[in-house]
């Protein structure tokens, strides 16, 4: 009996100490990884707190026309005024400022330009008109004047250069003369019939006007435009400019070779080189610019 109740006294021993180990065993996993956790302060977060709002992009077309009012000398005794008329074609693209008080813009222009002289004969006057293509860069500084409280309707007033070149190559000749010849820049036209027929003219056209006879002229622009926004993202306007430069765009030296009545005549014009330029356009304004304003968390 002794025997048997040691025996069960050390069976019991080894149970317990061997359900000690089981459990130590099996908790050794769950405890804390130290590999795994960082302190707090080592390490860097970048945080976005507040953003910088810019003003917007923004591109635009227009079509309009231009109307020039010229005063005419023929230099012999011929004098009056002509109106002519011509197209423009207009892209841009330009910025706004934030609260759209400012506009920058510029772009590429394609305006017909003609110039006029006048022949007085003792029945009529004889208009000579020539078509071209003047061609320009524009830099223009648009400053809001008026702004309706609904924010749509705004007027604002224009000012800026343009660089501006003429193509010669694009010209035709209306009015009492009909075309005879024609060589490069050089043209010989002579009256049309009831005039005198035979009174004939060496025209050549010269586009070398600007700053040391050069092709290009720098021109002044001020004007005005009002705008109204039909969506969120598209206006749709009307500009009225007036362009000025300080010679003429093109110089037309005509010489006379003769008739039954005259001996020879050499005449040169210089016409005036100031216009109005009317246009409707549309502009597409891009979202503003946004930008995020973040920096470094500062550790603890």
């Amino acid at each position: 009996m002794r025997i048997l109740l040691l025996l069960a006294i050390l069976a019991g021993s080894l149970n317990v100490t061997a359900q000690s180990d089981s459990t130590s065993i099996a908790g050794a996993p769950l405890a804390p990884d130290s590999l795994l956790l960082l302190p707090a302060d080592t390490v860097e977060k970048v945080v976005c707190t507040d953003t910088i709002r810019l003003g917007n992009m923004y591109v635009s077309g227009a079509l309009g026309t231009r109307v020039s009012y010229h005063k005419i000398y023929s230099g012999i005794g011929g004098q009056g005024k002509v109106t002519t008329w011509g197209r423009n074609y207009v892209i841009g693209i330009g910025y706004k400022t934030l609260n759209e008080r400012f506009l920058v813009e510029t772009g590429y222009m394609v305006r017909e330009l003609q110039t006029a002289t006048r022949f007085h004969y003792v029945y009529s006057d004889l208009d000579l008109i020539f078509s071209s293509e003047m061609k320009q860069v524009p830099l223009y500084l648009k400053t809001r004047v008026l702004n309706k409280a609904s924010g749509k309707v705004q007027l604002r007033i224009i000012t800026g250069l343009n660089f501006t070149w003429i193509d010669e190559k694009d010209f035709e000749l209306t009015g009492g003369y009909e075309e005879i010849a024609r060589e490069g820049r050089l043209l010989t036209v002579r009256t049309k019939k009831p005039y005198y027929a035979e009174e004939i003219f060496i025209i050549d056209r010269n586009t070398g006007t600007g700053k040391n006879n050069t092709n290009l002229h720098l021109t002044a622009e001020i004007g005005t435009e009002a705008s109204y926004k039909l969506t969120k993202h598209l206006e749709a306007g009307a500009a009225i400019a007036y362009q000025y430069s300080p010679g003429p765009f093109e110089r037309l030296n005509i010489d006379f070779i003769g008739n039954e009545r005259m001996d020879d005549y050499h005449a040169a014009f210089n016409n005036p080189a100031t216009t109005l330029n009317l246009a409707l356009f549309l502009r597409y304004n891009f979202d503003k610019i946004t930008l995020l304003k973040c920096e470094k968390a500062k550790k603890n």
